[in-house]
């Protein structure tokens, strides 16, 4: 369990951060580089394809902390099973905001199916007004 919740860990920084610098080993180690908060920093594209695991990630319309086009591009930059979500009138701070129930009913869907919506590998946006 503890190598689980370190892994975790790592996720979520990586996503945080989005990205390591060129030649840094996708969810590297402690020591790997991690890159600036700059838009546009990328990972590096061989290492981004070893990653297999489904993930889903989450993007606030108007998080000031994490730069939703970082989000956008480690999107891109990763492989296997994946789902990006755009969600409207959200900070970093989602949970605890207007959308929240959208974002915790993807998320169970997720856990339970693999799908949002029940679309695969896609870029969605929720909440906002068709």
């Amino acid at each position: 369990m503890p190598g689980t919740v370190r892994a975790a860990g790592l996720r979520f920084r990586m996503a945080r951060d989005a990205g390591f610098r060129s030649g840094g080993r996708f969810l590297g180690s402690a020591s790997s580089p991690r890159a600036s908060h700059r838009a546009g920093t990328r990972l590096d594209p061989r290492n981004g394809e070893e990653h297999q695991n489904p993930t889903l990630m989450f993007s606030g319309q108007h998080n000031g902390q994490v730069n939703p086009q970082n989000v956008r591009n480690l999107y891109a930059d990763i492989g296997g099973g994946k789902v990006f979500v755009d969600l409207a009138c959200s900070s970093h701070n989602a949970m605890w905001e207007k959308n929240h129930v959208l974002m915790f009913a993807a998320s169970r869907e997720w856990l339970d199916k693999g799908t949002v919506n029940g679309q695969r590998n896609v870029m969605l946006k929720l909440g906002y007004s068709e």
